[in-house]
């Protein structure tokens, strides 16, 4: 192999797909990246057998070859080289790479035992812009489950019907929903899958800074993001998705409400986050509903007690709840506006929170029962 490419485009590719590999003592070849050329582009793929990504990069190709690399080693050299054009080529199982006065032998390894990445199926498939499903998981992935014990329940369920994409995460604790529109014109009707978390986080770290367009391709084990060809950076990410039926958690949404409480949501984070300081080792801090405020009071024996309260507009009963301040902080830096308002139906039952005017978010908090 033997080629000419530009260190930044360079750089971008290794820091696209080196997150993807780690410690493998069963397949060592996985702790590395598959450098590739592929006609006139250079590919650059990392896999842990769950999760493959994949970047593509404009290069000079004068002798065709591939390589596996240990990232970290690659753009660790790079990095403290100038800029401009980096020349590689490999004898064997050595990478030679050559900048200006700069030059290194790094040892690889032949990429006979790197896996091979199953095929995508591109007859399911729906688009949406990089900027808006990027925010969308970043606003539901803290309530996804931790634990092992319901594997459904530790990704993001993707719900897709004629008119909008709903993703949807729960931990049992909390819930969150987020409702987007999509172009009807697509050839996916009624579609559901669970993607891990990882994949989300993926997605979030690789797609967030580009303005384009994503393509999501939908198979019966596996689902494959990418953004438009011809970019300088293509990125394309290959998932498996979680086996296993999603609850159904509209059951758990709550349709009437006997409480509405609408505060600023800026000093209510402010007041919940003072709180937090004085909470006990259950991270909890009670919030009582009256007349025309919110109050909110925490007590630690170790520490000391905190008490404040917010004005709000208050309709229907008064309420005395206590939730665990890092879930409700959560929820709510993840709601849009200046206003949220707080449903609630009961003292021990689910409180729905949004913002005032914007509906298409919503987080469903579990308080602790007394």
């Amino acid at each position: 192999m033997k080629l000419y490419i530009k260190k930044e485009l360079f750089l971008k590719a290794i820091s696209a797909t080196e997150k993807n590999t780690g410690k493998n003592f069963t397949l060592p070849i996985l702790n590395n990246v598959l450098i590739k050329t592929v006609e006139n582009i250079l590919q650059l793929t990392s896999t842990d057998l769950e999760l493959a990504t994949i970047a593509e990069v404009p290069a000079k190709i004068e002798e065709e070859g591939s390589i596996a690399m240990n990232p970290k080693t690659l753009s660790g050299f790079l990095v403290n080289s100038p800029e401009g054009e980096v020349l590689l080529k490999t004898k064997k199982d050595i990478l030679l790479v050559e900048h200006r006065n700069y030059k290194t032998n790094i040892k690889g390894f032949l990429d006979k035992d790197f896996p091979l990445l199953p095929k995508t199926d591109k007859k399911k498939f729906f688009t949406i812009p990089s900027t808006i499903i990027t925010s969308a998981l970043s606003q539901v992935i803290n309530s996804v489950s931790i634990s092992d014990l319901k594997l459904e329940l530790t990704g993001v369920f993707f719900k897709i019907t004629k008119n909008n994409i709903k993703l949807v995460s729960t931990d049992s604790f909390r819930l969150s929903e987020k409702t987007l529109s999509r172009d009807k014109s697509e050839n996916v009707n009624e579609e559901s899958f669970i993607l891990p978390t990882k994949a989300a986080n993926e997605i979030i770290r690789n797609y967030q800074d580009l303005n384009d367009i994503l393509f999501f391709y939908i198979d019966k084990n596996q689902v494959t993001i990418q953004n438009e060809e011809n970019k300088k950076v293509n990125l394309k990410i290959i998932s498996k998705i979680i086996e296993g039926e999603y609850p159904e958690y509209s059951q758990i949404i709550p349709k009437e409400f006997t409480t509405k409480v609408i505060i600023s949501k800026k000093e209510f984070a402010q007041q919940i986050k003072s709180a937090g300081l004085f909470a006990s080792r259950i991270n909890d801090i009670t919030l009582r509903v009256e007349k025309d405020k919110l109050t909110i009071h925490s007590q630690n024996n170790d520490v000391g007690e905190f008490s404040s309260y917010i004005e709000a507009h208050v309709e229907g009963e008064e309420q005395e709840m206590r939730f665990n301040y890092n879930y409700l902080l959560s929820g709510l830096n993840n709601i849009e506006g200046d206003e949220v308002v707080f449903k609630i139906n009961r003292s021990d039952g689910p409180t729905l929170v949004e913002s005032v005017k914007n509906k298409d978010y919503f987080y469903i908090l579990m308080p602790i029962r007394k």
